[in-house]
């Protein structure tokens, strides 16, 4: 494991973003146990900072405290997958649609060179890269919204789905794809065909995530609560 090492004293904000990125790029992954003193080493910072973010990352359900030694990143279940993705279909569509509605052409040269920039890294398989642009993408267009309180909610939800690899893994140049249909439905000033993109989008990374996660039950039929999930955005 080797998390990004910082070179002076910082705040525990600064730990959670580092914490929660390392989440959600797969650099810490699902049932991973780790200890203050290993991810305090790891990120050249004090204990303390550490111990605040990581309390942090416990309320927003990333993380499980076992004890005073030891973490754990959370292991989800198809049914936590399921909820988060069923919010999402719901949220992320609304605010693409209102990011039509407002957005500039500086917006949208940022849009395109976030495309780029996933472009250039697709050879070499960065998943880690791949993600964290492609979580970029998605809040830049959300954020032109405008609308503070929604993308608080779905940057909640991204928070909370430290599998953003799995969903990107045997996908990525589809996804990229799919982000170039969004951006040209944007510039065409076609709100109702970018909310349904983002539908499509999203519902494509739904199918290649759940069917990845393990259900809580035995007798939990994954297909089933899979295609049932679809079917409610149809």
């Amino acid at each position: 494991m080797t998390l990004p090492q910082v070179n002076t004293q910082t705040k525990a904000e600064a730990a959670y973003s580092m914490l929660r990125d390392a989440v959600r790029q797969g650099v810490l992954k699902p049932g991973q146990r780790v200890t203050l003193n290993e991810l305090a080493a790891q990120l050249g910072m004090s204990l303390t900072p550490v111990r605040e973010a990581l309390r942090l990352m416990a309320s927003q359900g990333l993380v499980e405290q076992e004890s005073n030694r030891y973490t754990t990143i959370t292991q989800y279940t198809l049914e936590r997958g399921l909820e988060v993705y069923r919010l999402r279909l719901l949220l992320e569509p609304l605010a693409a649609e209102m990011a039509v509605r407002r957005v500039t052409e500086h917006d949208i040269a940022k849009l395109t060179g976030l495309l780029a920039d996933g472009r250039n890294a697709l050879p070499f398989g960065q998943f880690g890269v791949l993600a964290e642009l492609n979580y970029q993408f998605h809040m830049t267009l959300y954020s032109i919204s405008g609308q503070s309180l929604l993308i608080q909610f779905i940057d909640r939800l991204w928070n909370g789905v430290p599998f953003q690899t799995i969903s990107l893994s045997g996908r990525t140049e589809s996804s990229l794809r799919e982000h170039e249909e969004i951006l040209d439905a944007v510039k065409a000033g076609d709100a109702d065909g970018a909310a349904s993109l983002v539908r499509r989008h999203i519902g494509h990374a739904a199918h290649a995530t759940l069917r990845q996660l393990p259900p809580s039950g035995e007798h939990v039929q994954v297909e089933a609560e899979v295609e049932a999930l679809m079917a409610e955005f149809e």
